[in-house]
């Protein structure tokens, strides 16, 4: 059982309460979503949960939280990871060993098990996962999901028998979080609890028992599956994006082509690719993770150097990565703008700071914002490139619906003048924005379509999720 009395939590340097007299109970065996948008307070509840507040971050801490009727204020780190498993929206950054089996056998050994117990802990974890496929792999070279099955598991080989899970969906393709739930039913039936603190809910709908909605550091509903599958809220994505009609935004002539490819190939994983891309367009590049969408932003930006093929581009693109932590680099939000364009003016860049809700975090480390406004932060510098060619890696993952929102219009109006090629798993954004799909299967175009009506994209989601 998961217990919060009363609360409260500043962080240290902050004169704003991230949470504030929060009290709710997660019963033995619940499945719990916690929801609400980006800096609302539920990465600050996660932290609370397992421990890393308030050991590892410092601050004022108010109330009591409780795991299994144990303070956890009272409790070492040691103590809380044998009773609970946490895992981040990035299983890599999680890993400390480049092998799927020493990963598994780290937490073990560090703790001082035999051997044979090690041996016999990894079989009966990789029996329940169905993970032996995958063991003695490079942790690197493994799909997106199958990263998060290593990363469960590593956090559950201790029987911890309490699982709490940070956007566990925010870098998955269709397939990975249908693979996903499959996993949480199977915890559920087995006795686990498991608290999910996440933005895209459609996946969880059928499976729930509560949904909690966290605002402003505030717990505005805590409601029962029944209650909460007729509740909405502005901040909160949809239990039903796949109703949504489709939002036409472009009508490109097509008339200047910005970016030609041909026949293009990347060791085995791009596979003789063509096509091209024209000012005015927004491309949606779709397909399973691994089938090389983010290997062909490298190729087209230089980043990766071709096997053969031809690139053609009237600018260099801006890319805006997956894990943009590599692209951030000074000291201050407010100033990473000028790294990459000095002519701006500081009104300028004020002003983009306040369309992406970040403008009261002018002045805070990059470093120091939650995933979803690093994201908001990179499209904010995107928007301001002068290049003609935007490639626009995962933008919403770990985004609230009002922050998704935002990035779609920002999308559409640099649209106007610029190509943009929009890599997305993301199915309430791409049927706002895309006017055409290019769908990736085994490193080869398989389809490229104008996108008319919404039963085109609804397809090519259920072609990603097939083949489990």
């Amino acid at each position: 059982m998961i217990k919060f009395e009363n609360v409260s939590f500043t962080y240290e340097d902050s004169d704003k309460k991230a949470l504030e007299d929060i009290s709710f109970e997660i019963n033995k065996g619940e499945l719990v979503l916690i929801t609400g948008a980006s800096g609302s307070g539920k990465s600050t509840i996660y932290k609370c949960i397992n421990g890393l507040i308030p050991h590892i971050y410092d601050g004022e801490l108010l109330g009591n939280i409780f795991i299994d009727d144990k303070n956890t204020k009272d409790c070492q780190n040691y103590e809380l990871c044998k009773i609970i498993g946490s895992v981040s929206q990035n299983p890599r950054g999680q890993f400390f060993t480049d092998n799927t089996t020493s990963e598994l056998a780290f937490t073990l050994e560090n703790l001082g098990y035999e051997v044979k117990e090690i041996v016999k802990k990894i079989e009966n974890i990789s029996n329940f996962f169905c993970i032996s496929n995958i063991l003695n792999k490079n942790v690197l070279e493994i799909s997106g999901g199958e990263k998060q099955k290593i990363s469960i598991a590593c956090v559950s080989i201790l029987d911890a028998k309490t699982l709490i899970f940070d956007e566990p969906s925010a870098n998955l393709d269709y397939l990975g979080i249908e693979l996903l739930k499959e996993i949480f039913l199977k915890l559920k039936k087995n006795g686990y609890t498991i608290v999910v603190v996440e933005h895209r809910i459609f996946y969880l709908k059928e499976i729930f028992d509560r949904l909690i909605h966290i605002n402003k550091g505030k717990l505005i509903v805590n409601l029962d599956r029944k209650d909460a599958l007729n509740y909405s809220a502005e901040d909160l994505r949809s239990l039903n994006p796949f109703d949504r009609e489709l939002t036409m935004i472009n009508k490109c002539s097509r008339e200047e082509k910005i970016l030609e490819i041909r026949n293009l190939k990347f060791k085995d994983i791009i596979k003789d690719i063509s096509f091209d891309v024209y000012r005015g367009e927004i491309v949606g590049l779709v397909g399973k993770n691994g089938v090389g969408k983010s290997t062909i932003s490298k190729l087209i930006s230089g980043i990766y150097n071709k096997t053969s093929g031809k690139i053609s581009s009237k600018s260099l693109p801006f890319v805006l990565m997956q894990d943009v932590d590599y692209q951030l680099f000074s000291e201050s939000v407010f100033s990473e703008f000028f790294l990459s364009k000095k002519d701006l003016t500081d009104d300028e860049v004020l002003e983009i700071l306040k369309v992406i809700n970040l403008y009261e975090k002018r002045n805070c480390h990059p470093f120091s914002l939650s995933g979803g406004e690093k994201q908001r932060l990179l499209m904010g510098i995107c928007a301001k490139s002068d290049s003609d060619i935007l490639i626009l890696d995962e933008p919403t993952s770990g985004l609230d619906f009002n922050n998704m929102t935002i990035i779609s219009d920002i999308i559409k109006k640099l649209a106007k003048d610029k190509a943009i090629i929009l890599i997305s798993h993301d199915y309430e954004l791409l049927s706002r924005v895309v006017d055409r799909v290019i769908f990736l299967e085994n490193g080869k175009i398989t389809e490229d379509f104008i996108l008319k009506e919404k039963n085109q994209l609804i397809s090519i989601f259920q072609k990603i999720k097939g083949g489990k």
